[in-house]
């Protein structure tokens, strides 16, 4: 990553940009042809007060290195990590301050625990060009004098699912005043080469047994990887350790060699589950949780609500499904439409890592909301799912499991023609008891602490 070099004029002073540097040369040295000594001196002094500023703050940043080493695997929200930060001075002059900024977006997915949190308003592009709030962590390091270096560590937070990039970071000095700052590049990447930081969906203890009830090839029921005692794939010598069970008695009978047989194992079918996450931008469909949410404004109530809290709960429900049907050695794959940060995507369990699915889940965001003329309604769309690259597959997929808010967004998406009704559940957050032409469950099932 090539370093690049910025004179910040939002954080540095009027009195040393250039044209009001030059502004003041040119009019003391015309007051001074005028006979105006005294204004003249004065606005010299200013003039060369603010050209060694400016010229103290650029070469500050020149010949300083930064070294960023950071790593995190599988943050969930609470969790922390550390990035270590060296900085070396190759140049006499001293560096008389220095701070490290990391931009950290609207609504921070991770924050440091040290430093203090600013504010920049700017235009949104996307929305209309409407200003938005946007979060920028300052966290100051130690001075430098000439050629020496230090390393920091910084402690970071998970505060929430989501994925945070590291490009953007600059590393801020400038003269001793305090009128001119200057900025540098700063490669935040990881080792791998990514400037992406996941933070997973919350984990919740849930239950697997909703899901992988005769998914097993071989034996209906069986829950873990089993031998199937039917088919021997082979024998070896007896250990005292072996299960006498196992035992080949027909080749003990013959006076051979004690032996124990070794069996051809079970393996798992294929979960797969496919989540309608802009379902939870629906019309509004449970009144009680709106009136809820809306108590405080009255005139809310007259337009759709997104249940984003309800939203995060089923993310957290299939993350943590996932990750402990991976530790029973279960495929479960994940198929998501199209949202704001990620095109419609397909993540087959045997053909893909639980950290790509985790981190599919961590980036998905619903799209925008996009209302009618009357700003009241919404514009209700099919969700884009890759149905083609999921049918593909879809024979080698054993259960299938729909998610999504209430039966009534179940009824109204097309995708769900397109599955096998004899393998599919509909998992709905609410309203489960509404008759579909699928089998119908609550999310709330798959929650360990909520039983039935």
């Amino acid at each position: 990553m090539k370093k690049k070099k910025a004179f910040n004029t939002t954080q540095s002073s009027y009195l040393v940009s250039w044209p009001v540097v030059i502004l003041l040369f040119l009019v003391g040295i015309f007051l001074a042809f005028k006979g105006f000594s005294f204004p003249a001196a004065i606005l010299i002094i200013l003039f060369l007060f603010a050209l060694i500023s400016r010229l103290w703050g650029m070469f500050s940043v020149k010949k300083i290195e930064v070294k960023v080493r950071s790593n995190p695997n599988g943050l969930f929200p609470g969790d922390k990590f550390f990035t270590n930060i060296k900085v070396t001075n190759g140049k006499f002059l001293p560096v008389i301050w220095l701070s490290m900024n990391f931009p950290l977006g609207k609504d921070p997915v991770l924050i440091p625990d040290e430093g203090k949190i600013r504010e920049f308003s700017e235009v949104d592009k996307t929305e209309n060009e409407n200003m938005k709030i946007m979060k920028v962590a300052e966290v100051k390091l130690p001075s430098l004098l000439w050629y020496e270096n230090f390393e920091k560590q910084i402690s970071w937070t998970a505060k929430r699912r989501g994925v945070f990039k590291s490009d953007g970071w600059r590393l801020a000095t400038g003269d001793g005043l305090g009128l001119c700052q200057a900025e540098i590049d700063v490669d935040g990447r990881r080792k791998d080469g990514t400037d992406e930081f996941a933070v997973y969906p919350e984990f919740q203890e849930v239950r697997t047994d909703e899901l992988i009830k005769n998914i097993w090839n071989g034996q209906t029921g069986a829950k873990g990887i089993a031998d199937d005692i039917t088919v021997i794939r082979s024998s070896r010598d007896y250990e005292p350790y072996d299960n006498s069970k196992f035992i080949n008695w027909r080749l003990l009978a013959r006076g051979l060699k004690m032996q124990v047989n070794t069996y051809e194992q079970i393996l798992p079918g294929n979960i797969h589950v496919i989540f309608d996450g802009e379902s939870f931008s629906s019309p509004v469909i449970n009144e009680e949780l709106l009136k809820e949410k809306v108590k405080e404004d009255a005139d809310a109530l007259s337009k759709p609500v997104r249940y984003l809290e309800e939203l995060e709960d089923a993310l957290s429900v299939i993350s943590s499904e996932l990750i402990m049907l991976d530790e029973k050695g279960i495929n479960c794959g994940i198929t998501l439409s199209k949202g704001e940060a990620l095109d419609a995507i397909s993540l087959f369990g045997e053909s893909s890592s639980l950290e790509e699915r985790l981190f599919a889940l961590s980036a998905y965001e619903p799209l925008k909301l996009v209302y009618n003329d009357d700003n009241q309604t919404l514009k209700i769309k099919e969700p884009d799912f890759d149905i083609e690259k999921f049918k593909e597959k879809s024979a080698s997929i054993n259960k299938i499991f729909f998610i999504t808010y209430d039966a009534e967004s179940a009824k109204k998406r097309k995708v769900l023609s397109e599955l096998d009704a004899s393998k599919t559940t509909v998992i709905t957050y609410i309203n489960c008891d509404e008759p579909l032409d699928f089998n119908v469950m609550s999310i709330q099932r798959l929650k360990a602490e909520r039983g039935l």
